[in-house]
């Protein structure tokens, strides 16, 4: 005996088409055709919008990544004594 767990069916969204192309075939709504398909092409609309973001967010995310860092200078502590040095003599 096989305990495997098949879903089956047509789904919401299949059984929204059907229903939407019935009205449409019996008159019972005036909507243009691409309406009353909707829930066909709809969902995979909504995955192909979804799936373009994320290949966007990710190409954004490497370029921002890819891009050098400037490097700052280390300090020199001599340089910095030589720096207010010249400060405090211009300053007299």
């Amino acid at each position: 005996m096989s305990d495997t767990n098949t879903s089956g069916g047509i789904g919401f969204m299949g059984a929204l088409a059907i229903a939407f192309i019935v009205l449409k075939l019996t008159e019972v709504i005036d909507w243009a055709w691409i309406w009353v398909l909707v829930p066909i092409w709809g969902a995979l609309a909504i995955g192909i919008a979804v799936f373009i973001i994320y290949v966007v967010v990710v190409l954004l995310i490497t370029v921002v990544q890819s891009i050098p860092k400037k490097k700052k200078k280390p300090v020199d502590l001599n340089d910095l004594d030589e720096l207010l040095k010249d400060e405090r003599d211009t300053e007299s």
